[in-house]
């Protein structure tokens, strides 16, 4: 007769917390929710509970491997609602990499205007720091020198600074 194991309320706080922390993708969790219910018996309530996810969840990954079905449903939201494809974004930004990759200093408001040309309507700042994002463009400081900057002429004028001296008119 197997033996019982019982856990502490402690431990399945701690279970549920590492659960909750650590996700695995849809197949995965599909295919552990039916060998979990086939194995123990266990109801789709039970199998929602243990998983963390909706009872409808459970449904959706049941009846995706009896389909034998790897689509992807139920991605709400978002993309429906682009100017331009990601593509055309990429290539738009590209031409400005270019120029940045060449010495020339970028500007957003710059940027913001031209892609407010390309889509043909003027767009929030806002759109456009989140396409920025999206293309993983940062912002960058410039430097405290001028990269075109002449060093021995800069030296010189430290050294004839230090000879001006500075006296108050009366």
């Amino acid at each position: 007769m197997a033996r019982t194991v019982k856990f502490s309320q402690e431990h399945l706080e701690k279970a549920i917390k590492l659960r909750d922390k650590h996700s695995i993708d849809r197949e995965q969790r599909a295919a552990l929710i039916m060998l979990c219910m086939a194995n123990t018996g266990c109801s789709r309530e039970n199998a929602a509970t243990i998983f963390g996810v909706d009872i409808r969840t459970v449904h959706e990954d049941l009846e995706r491997i009896r389909n034998n079905d790897n689509t992807v449903r139920g991605q709400w939201g978002g993309g429906n609602n682009h100017l331009i494809t990601f593509d055309e974004e990429e290539n738009f930004l590209n031409k400005y990499l270019d120029e940045a990759k060449a010495g020339h200093v970028i500007t957003m408001p710059e940027l913001h205007n031209k892609y407010n040309e390309l889509v043909g309507k003027i767009t929030p700042p806002s759109t456009f720091y989140r396409l920025l994002k999206r293309h993983k463009w940062r912002k960058v400081l410039p430097d405290t020198q001028h990269p075109k900057v002449d060093q021995a002429v800069q030296e010189d004028f430290k050294k004839k600074l230090s000879k001006i001296r500075w006296i108050k008119l009366s």
